[in-house]
């Protein structure tokens, strides 16, 4: 802890070097721009290192300066960070959640039990529907939907993006070899994804007599019990099977996947740090979804 110099000093510092201006830094701390260059040189004096290349009307890192103001930015997230989270620990916090009912259960639930024990202080009331939402009139916090990630005026927490193909029930293993194979069976489908097995098979290299079976749903979660009960394959996000095929439930009979740009987004409010909640929710997304890996 010797080691470490006086806080204003790294503060002021750290301040300058991102925002590239000792006023704007100044601003920011709420001092003068002398105390800023003050504590500046102090920590230079500290560290005997030059900090800053002193222009006429501009302010330039060094490299030693550039590589210490990156680290210590970081450093100040950290600290910005655990901060939060303490002052989140100490209170209730409310958190609601919208999204489509397949989303929820195959995805999110799944995997909701790691929030709760992360952070045990946040009621989670969750709910479900197709329908657009505006978050303030109707007290959502986040809204996770579908599409491409463009949506103006939201803070934006990608999930995950699309990787589709087919699925059938364990049972079908010794019978499901190619995809061409698929001929011989009913292709179920959910009617709002009417494309999804289109271009699967497309990307497959699949031709389909024009007389294939199919039975259409219009909701997904019929066309897993559909699946469950092997009245023929089914197709869907690679995601939402990761639960089912640890239990053995399903599996996937072909390789070929089906990427697209499209996937799923978490949106929030720009002003959702009024409830810390937000974050730790969009936080824990984030991770979860960089994992990839989902345990039994």
């Amino acid at each position: 802890m010797k080691s470490i110099p006086p806080l204003n000093p790294l503060r002021a510092f750290e301040a300058s070097a991102r925002t590239g201006s000792i006023s704007k830094a100044a601003e920011e701390l709420h001092v003068t721009p002398t105390a800023i260059s003050r504590h500046v040189k102090t920590l230079e004096d500290y560290l005997e290192v030059a900090l800053f290349h002193r222009r006429p009307s501009s302010l330039e890192l060094t490299p030693a300066g550039r590589t210490y103001a990156i680290s210590l930015s970081r450093a100040f997230e950290e600290i910005s960070r655990a901060t939060k989270n303490l002052k989140s620990s100490s209170k209730e916090l409310h958190l609601s959640v919208r999204s489509y009912t397949t989303f929820m259960v195959k995805w999110l639930m799944p995997r909701l039990a790691t929030f709760q024990l992360e952070y045990p202080q946040v009621h989670v009331q969750l709910s479900t529907g197709y329908e657009v939402v505006d978050l303030e009139r109707d007290r959502i916090d986040v809204w996770i939907r579908y599409g491409r990630g463009h949506w103006p005026g939201f803070a934006i927490q990608p999930v995950f993006k699309d990787r589709i193909r087919p699925f059938a029930a364990s049972s079908f293993r010794k019978e499901l070899k190619k995809p061409d194979d698929l001929q011989n069976y009913v292709l179920l489908r959910h009617s709002r994804r009417a494309d999804d097995w289109r271009d699967w098979l497309e990307k497959a290299g699949v031709r389909m007599d024009q007389d294939a079976k199919t039975l259409d749903f219009d909701d997904l979660a019929l066309v897993f019990e559909a699946a469950d009960s092997g009245m023929g394959i089914g197709i869907t996000q690679e995601e939402y099977l990761k639960h089912d095929q640890l239990k053995g439930k399903f599996y996937w009979p072909f390789t070929t996947v089906l990427e697209r740009d499209t996937g799923y987004f978490a949106l929030a409010s720009l002003r959702h740090e009024e409830n810390p909640a937000v974050g730790l929710f969009l936080d824990w997304l984030g991770n979860i979804s960089a994992a990839g890996v989902l345990q039994p």
